[in-house]
């Protein structure tokens, strides 16, 4: 099986989270063994990459945000980016009357 760059980075990131959690709330509960770690390893790698897979597949599917519009397509943006302390005008809100 192929693990796309992604992928293989949410996954592991997210087994690292699910077994520091897990580790953590060990610690925190008063257990100081080794079957601490071994459990929390073992959780990690199972609910972890379960989630780290599921959660690609949501990045994956998800839609891509549309970029803003470029300085050359907006002239507000090309002042502002020439001089960033000029004022911008703003268009009226909808529900206001121009008069």
């Amino acid at each position: 099986m192929r693990l796309p760059l992604m992928r293989l980075t949410v996954v592991s990131v997210s087994m690292a989270v699910t077994t520091g959690a897990v580790i953590v709330l060990g610690l925190t509960a008063g257990y100081h063994d080794w079957m601490l770690f071994a459990v929390a390893a073992a959780f990690g790698f199972v609910v972890g990459g379960a989630f780290g897979l599921i959660f690609a597949r949501w990045l994956r599917e998800a839609q891509t945000p549309l970029r803003p519009e470029s300085p050359s397509m907006d002239p507000e943006a090309a002042r502002r980016a020439v001089r960033p302390q000029s004022r911008v005008a703003y268009p009226p809100a909808p529900q206001q009357s121009i008069a």
